[in-house]
């Protein structure tokens, strides 16, 4: 800490010759906001141990209401003893030891309003060390300052600006983010509405002058466009909003823009990693017709498996609601990963025809080409979401995804909003414990919980949709009930056998919605490496 050369304890240090500068005094007294000169008072060892006001300029206004020179001469530990004082105290004394300025917000600091009631404000202080004084400057943080800093904040985090283009005046006024959006220098200053076509990539001009032209007609538009930054390109989206005078003309225009960027690069990668996966089954199949190509889309073949040779068998039925050639968004997916592990899935995308199919391909394709990444499930079921979310009209979707180790005999599984699996052992069948998870496309932050499951030579798992188990005017427990009832019946030998003994049980010619069932047996060790 500064110690005193000689100072009496409990008094100021010795000012300079000359006194306090009468010049300082006139600078005070001009500087908007408040000001105050503190000189330090020492103990009898020679540290400091408070400050005394030597000079407050008019703006200057203590907790008692006091301004200006009736403040002169009080201290800050003993007469302003609020909670925040003694940190801001040694924050002080650090100042006057360094030579470094502060500059600090003090939140909920004690004052007095203008009806003079005690109350509580936020400032922010500046202080530094002037011929072994300290000069203090500060401003009261009033709720639209402190407002429009919050307001700055969120437009950061969330990615978007707005601006307001006022025609009659030529007045512009556009938030800092703005300017970051569309990389300019706020240096330069706003740009005009009608130049802004200039700003953005060539491709996207026409749209933007459609959009420039919509909102200076005074309608409410928004296209998106491309700009350039930083050698690539960013994604934005405009809205413009009229605001009207009481005469019913343009006062001004109002602008939000949105960043896109990272939803479309999210968009891009995602379309690369399903062109990948669709060149490769090309190059499996391209000998064969265009039809089974299709069918198999739709309906993909399963790899024949032994219980003995790889450790599982599966067994797969699908059965359309509609009539042939409109299929529902009901899907399947059995995959042998690099790592010797199966990956199987059973989802539904809510709806019937053309639109839920287009929904399941998606699905199936974006799983198909991201499963090979080698991800828990649960983490596959979040890439899925995002796929949902891109979906027109609100689409949703449900799925189940598991991976299964054949060596270990584990069973690791997610599930978003989707029935939960059966498990047949030894005569008696359960379902599984779920973990949590949401329909997909309801929200962008899911979270999907991962469960481990322990099976055993013998043990069947039955995946299956919703609507194997609900019937109209039936409830859903009673459909659960008689899959319960149906399972416990398969001998889990022979999974096709299996399944159609539950499908026999439970199904109708007239079933009013898609049926898909998948079998999972489970044998010991697979002999081959």
């Amino acid at each position: 800490m500064t110690t005193g050369e000689g100072a009496p304890a409990g008094t100021a240090r010795p000012a300079p010759a000359g006194g306090r500068a009468d010049w300082l005094a006139g600078v005070l007294d001009v500087i908007p906001g408040g000001a105050v000169v503190l000189n330090p008072i020492y103990d009898s060892a020679y540290r400091i141990a408070d400050f005394e006001i030597e000079y407050a300029n008019a703006e200057t206004e203590d907790p008692t209401g006091l301004r200006g020179p009736e403040i002169a001469g009080r201290r800050m530990l003993r007469d302003y003893p609020t909670p925040g004082t003694p940190d801001f105290f040694v924050a002080l004394v650090r100042v006057l030891d360094t030579g470094i300025p502060l500059h600090r917000n003090l939140e909920e600091y004690e004052t007095v309003d203008e009806h003079g009631e005690r109350t509580t404000a936020s400032f922010r202080v500046h202080a530094a060390r002037v011929a072994h004084r300290l000069l203090i400057t500060y401003q009261r943080l009033d709720r639209d300052s402190t407002f429009a800093g919050q307001l700055e904040t969120v437009q950061r985090l969330a990615d978007f600006g707005w601006a307001t283009w006022s025609p009659r005046d030529d007045e512009i006024a556009w938030s800092d983010h703005m300017y970051e959006l569309l990389d300019r220098d706020p240096r330069d200053g706003p740009i005009a509405l009608a130049d802004l076509p200039g700003y953005v990539v060539a491709g996207d001009r026409a749209a933007v002058a459609e959009l420039v032209r919509a909102g200076l007609a005074g309608e409410s538009a928004e296209k998106e466009f491309r700009v350039h930054k930083n050698g690539g390109v960013r994604h934005l989206r405009l809205l413009l909003e009229p605001v009207r005078d009481s005469e019913g003309g343009i006062a001004s225009i109002r602008g939000l823009t949105r960043d896109l960027t990272r939803r479309r690069r999210a968009e891009q990668a995602l379309t690369a990693t399903r062109e990948i996966m669709q060149m490769q089954r090309r190059q499996m199949a391209e000998e064969r017709h265009v039809a089974l190509q299709l069918q198999r889309a739709i309906l993909p073949e399963i790899p024949g498996t032994s219980p003995d040779r790889d450790g599982y068998q599966v067994a797969v039925r699908y059965l359309p609601a509609e009539a042939e050639g409109r299929v529902g968004g009901d899907w399947y997916d059995v995959t042998a990963l690099p790592d010797e592990r199966v990956l199987v899935a059973v989802g539904d995308v809510a709806g019937h025809g053309l639109r839920a199919s287009a929904g399941m391909a998606r699905l199936r394709g974006a799983l198909g080409g991201l499963a090979v990444t080698g991800r828990t499930v649960s983490e596959l079921l979040g890439w899925l979401n995002e796929v949902v979310l891109q979906l027109p009209d609100d689409t949703t979707a449900t799925a189940v995804i598991a991976h299964l180790d054949p060596h270990t005999r584990t069973l690791a599984w997610a599930q978003a909003g989707h029935p939960v699996p059966v498990l047949v052992r030894g005569g008696a069948a359960t379902t599984l414990e779920p973990p949590a998870g949401i329909l997909l496309g309801a929200t962008d932050r899911p979270g999907f919980a991962l469960s481990v499951e322990q099976l055993y030579p013998g043990d069947l798992v039955l995946l299956y949709t919703d609507g194997l188990v609900e019937r109209r005017g039936h409830d859903y427990d009673e459909g659960m009930s008689a899959l319960l009832a149906a399972a416990r019946d398969c001998s889990g030998s022979d999974p096709e056998r299996d399944i159609q003994r539950v499908l026999d049980a439970l199904t109708s010619p007239n079933a009013e919605d898609d049926t898909c069932l998948l079998a999972l047996r489970v044998g010991a060790p697979p002999t081959r490496s």
